[in-house]
């Protein structure tokens, strides 16, 4: 599955300004876009449900440990390229608050990413 999320791809409408409540916003739709991606797969028959995994480059994987840390569903998950966003985030979607609420096997890489 190759979820669009709000603000990515064609539904591109207004990138909010980094550190803002609109960009908090943003956030939780994008996370709500995810576990609807999710229940969607929940209906199909010749889906291995209980053996979903999470795989993220660039942006994906930034996103990755709040998807992680409240969707249940993943049993285990890889991402590459993330890297740190230079903007300031609210704490309530920070990444890096997130990430110690993982508890399912994770790899992530940082190969191929220039400073």
């Amino acid at each position: 599955m190759f979820p669009m999320y709000t603000n990515t791809y064609e539904r591109l409408v207004n990138v909010p300004a980094p550190g803002t409540s609109a960009e908090r916003d943003d956030t939780i739709a994008q996370v709500k876009d995810l576990r609807r991606s999710l229940d969607y797969l929940e209906t199909r028959t010749d889906i291995g449900h209980d053996r979903l995994a999470d795989y993220g480059i660039s942006f994906r994987a930034v996103l990755g440990p709040i998807n992680l840390s409240v969707e249940n569903r993943f049993k285990a998950a890889v991402f590459a390229a993330g890297g740190c966003d230079r903007d300031k985030e609210l704490p309530e979607v920070d990444p890096f608050n997130y990430a110690p609420c993982v508890k399912i096997p994770c790899s992530w890489s940082t190969a191929g990413m220039t400073s």
